[in-house]
């Protein structure tokens, strides 16, 4: 059995110890053993997302997260009667499913997600039905620009089909059917990448007996060495749309960021804390003071092989009067001084210790830094990252904001050409 301890965790904010080892068909496990939690999150990631879907699929891992439950009906109740937690993702660049759970229950939950890496049995009419949800789901998205304004600035920074997004659409949707589903889900492609990851009060060796137990023994995935990544195109243009039913026009402004392997990823994510993180951040004063906007939010996306900044505003105001506040605040930031700099730093590491993570989102790091090659332990480093950002760093980042895309969908009957007259391109 290769289990190893290799050092204790030093993040302020729980007294655990990292661990990282191998199963014995080579399946990775990384994980930070609290024993003061009162559960465990486990979780089943596949470095393998819809950046691996061509366009005319895409979805399809999306709906294999979906369909993997289809069968597990009578499980996921006893387990939910007895307080597991679960659920699953699908991103850019991975796939993961996770549960929490007390620790008397580890034998079982861990059966559960072994289950989920094999299709269970599966009628044309179920198949067609959930592929019905999925399309519901991506019409929550749609109705609530708000919510998905990541998604809607990914095609004016990448291009087809990295641009095209997780969900997918009805047409894409058409053309999966279960004989593919089921052909993807089998390949090696689905098996390489895979990674296990725990957070909480299970001790690590009965974790690691249980695993080989259900999922070496059970022979339902082992390593297939790394999954290829494609190759990501960048593109700036803008999106603009117009919706009869909205009473607020939603904006997000986007650039390209650095990658999670690259120096300067730290650096966008000082900047982001110095333009939208609080009530005194520069973004948040300019735009809430002056009366025009309520909702502000960020995201910072990125993955080996790409990375995207935003910001989304929803505002009743014209947009030309916004990017005409926003490009003030960009341009001061340039010159930032070191002062300030500094102070930026204090304060991303002192919400180290302020900010409750939540449990299934440090298994989801461990996981996303050891699969992009960074490793699973450097979650712990988060504060010497901070500090090794430099004011010049920041300061290339910073210069990126000047040559934002928008991704804009607006109330009213106003014509492409006539909303470009508001300068806002």
């Amino acid at each position: 059995m290769k289990f190893k301890l290799l050092e204790k965790s030093n993040h302020s904010t729980d007294s655990g110890r990292f661990f990282r080892g191998r199963l014995s068909n080579g399946v990775r496990v990384v994980g930070n053993y609290i024993p003061t939690d009162t559960a465990t999150t486990l979780a089943f990631i596949k470095g393998v997302g819809s950046e691996n879907e061509p366009a005319d699929l895409k979805g399809l891992n999306h709906l294999i997260e979906h369909v993997s439950f289809i069968g597990k009906e009578e499980e996921i109740e006893k387990l939910e009667n007895r307080g597991a937690i679960m659920n699953a993702w699908t991103t850019l660049s991975q796939t993961g499913y996770h549960t929490r759970f007390r620790e008397e229950d580890l034998y079982d939950n861990v059966s559960f997600l072994c289950s989920i890496l094999k299709l269970s049995p599966l009628s044309r009419k179920r198949f067609e039905a959930e592929k019905r949800v999925v399309l519901e789901e991506a019409r929550v998205y749609h109705d609530n620009p708000a919510k998905s304004s990541s998604d809607i600035i990914l095609p004016c920074l990448f291009e087809s089909p990295f641009g095209d997004g997780i969900l997918g659409d009805n047409s894409t949707l058409k053309r999966i059917n279960l004989e593919l589903l089921g052909r993807h889900f089998e390949d090696g492609l689905n098996q390489k990448d895979f990674l296990v990851s725990f957070v909480g009060n299970t001790q690590p060796r009965k974790l690691i007996k249980s695993l080989e137990d259900n999922l070496v023994k059970g022979n339902f995935i082992r390593d297939e060495g790394r999954a290829d990544k494609p190759i990501v195109k960048e593109v700036k243009r803008h999106f603009f749309e117009v919706r009869r039913d909205l009473d607020q026009t939603h904006m997000v402004l986007g650039i390209h960021s650095p990658s999670s392997l690259s120096k300067l990823n730290y650096a966008t994510r000082v900047l982001n804390t110095f333009l939208t993180d609080g009530m005194s951040a520069p973004v948040y004063k300019a735009l809430t003071e002056s009366g025009k906007v309520y909702h502000i939010s960020a995201d910072h996306d990125y993955g080996a092989n790409y990375g995207l900044y935003s910001i989304y505003f929803g505002t009743s105001s014209e947009p030309k009067m916004i990017g005409k506040l926003v490009r003030g605040v960009f341009r001061s930031v340039q010159n930032l001084s070191k002062s300030k700099f500094d102070a930026v730093k204090d304060k991303m590491i002192a919400s180290l210790d302020t900010i409750e993570v939540e449990k299934e989102d440090i298994a989801c790091a461990l996981a996303t830094r050891e699969l992009d090659g960074r490793g699973a332990e450097s979650f712990f480093k988060r504060k010497e990252e901070i500090e090794q950002v430099n004011l010049e760093e920041f300061r290339y980042i910073a210069r990126r904001l000047n040559d934002y895309q928008t991704a804009v969908i607006t109330p009213g009957k106003r014509s492409k050409k006539e909303y470009k007259a508001s300068r806002l391109f």
